[in-house]
């Protein structure tokens, strides 16, 4: 550590009081003023070699009582983050929560170093985020909401939003719901994320999309907030070429699911999907997606990667003869008759679903019931076709929905 380093961390010790600022997970931390509550902080190793730069800060709050750090303290770790775990209890309503939350936050701000720009809060019961997002003159970074939670346009200004919509609940109509989500979202006129509704709630696990989320608001305001200083914006430039240059040239144990994912949320940010690493990362994304499909030892598998790979936009960044192995491996493949059936009824599949879209939308003209008619004789179809395929399967359960529409 340089000498003027050395000396700003002492002089910081000595304003901030007893504030721990050495790096790990400090427990059961107080707010100071009137207001009692609790609180967990989690200093990332890199605080103590960089004195003179703020850091990222998260918020994480459950009616759970304490979330901890479970599934981001690895992430928070290699990116440079505080992570802090408001403590408070299920039963607590917002006229209690708010002013224990507020003197939380102001007891991080006063004791460590903050860029406020960089600022996330993800709240799964919406109280936090609201008593946040309605004061237009502070600066954040952005908001996770999750679930049915009082969410309105936050007021404060450049801020990024993410939505977990949870596990379905019985009754719900899945597709009918995330399209709401998404005009929602959308209607905002903020940049925003929001994943997918999970098929099996006995295995989902909120902390996954948590970390997901954040890691695109991260990277996105870094790159892009208004308020940022000209140091932060080029820390963050530097920490994209990083992350570039890893999966470039990932070690030769990578997870390539990981790296597949990760080029993924890259190239999902304008910004970067318009910079000069672009190409980059589209070439890194079909290396990853063909290992993954040639580390398959079933036929149907390696030709369901195989195409989802070909079938992209990203793969024309790919060399030639790359391109060309891929599709001899294709055509390999679909030789093999059960191969050539299942992508057969799949594309039968997607056709069907196609056309019942259009009929929904109102893009078909024609009586009602004759084009209700028309897409059940499609899944039918499907069902003739290829009756032991998992396309007939998921065309029965069409079929059903479809079928109630007619009486």
């Amino acid at each position: 550590m340089h000498m003027r380093e050395s000396v700003f961390c002492l002089l910081t010790a000595a304003v901030l009081g007893c504030a721990d600022q050495t790096p790990g997970v400090h427990l059961d931390q107080v707010a100071s003023g009137p207001v009692q509550a609790g609180f967990v902080i989690r200093i990332p190793a890199s605080y103590a070699d960089r004195a003179l730069v703020d850091f990222p800060l998260v918020l994480l709050a459950s009616p759970g009582g304490k979330p901890g750090f479970r599934g981001v303290a690895d992430w928070a770790e290699s990116e440079g983050i505080i992570l802090m775990s408001l403590h408070v209890a299920s039963a607590n309503l917002p006229e209690r929560l708010n002013p224990q939350f507020k003197a939380v936050l102001a007891t991080v701000m006063a004791d460590y170093r903050i860029e406020p720009a960089l600022r996330f809060c993800a709240d799964t019961h919406g109280f936090v985020n609201t008593e946040i997002a309605k004061n237009k003159d502070t600066v954040w970074g952005g908001f996770i909401y999750c679930g049915d939670v009082p969410w309105t346009k936050p007021a404060t200004a450049s801020v990024c939003m993410g939505f977990i919509p949870g596990p379905p609940r019985e009754g719900w109509n899945s597709v009918a719901m995330q399209g709401g989500y998404v005009n929602t979202l959308a209607s905002f006129g903020l940049p925003y994320r929001l994943t997918g509704i999970p098929e099996d709630a006995k295995t989902w696990d909120v902390t996954d999309d948590v970390r997901r989320l954040l890691d695109w608001m991260l990277l996105f305001q870094r790159l892009s907030h208004p308020t940022l200083s000209p140091a932060m914006k080029k820390a963050g430039q530097e920490r994209l070429v990083q992350r570039v240059a890893s999966l470039s040239a990932p070690p030769a144990d990578v997870n390539q699911e990981k790296r597949l994912l990760d080029c993924d949320r890259l190239l999902d940010i304008e910004l970067v999907a318009k910079s000069k690493h672009a190409a980059a990362l589209r070439i890194a994304w079909c290396d990853a997606g063909m290992a993954l499909a040639m580390a398959e030892t079933e036929a149907i598998p390696k030709n369901r990667r195989l195409e989802f790979v070909s079938g992209d936009e990203r793969c024309k960044a790919m060399p030639a003869a790359q391109r060309k192995i891929m599709q001899s491996a294709i055509a390999e493949l679909r030789k093999d008759k059960t191969v050539r059936a299942d992508t057969e009824s799949r594309t039968a599949l997607m056709a069907a679903h196609k056309l019942d879209q259009d009929r929904r939308s109102g893009r078909t003209k024609g009586k009602p019931d004759v084009l209700l008619r028309t897409s059940i004789m499609a899944f039918e179809d499907i069902r003739k076709r290829w009756p032991d395929s998992e396309a007939a399967t998921a065309a029965a359960n069409t079929i059903s929905r479809l079928e109630l529409e007619l009486r």
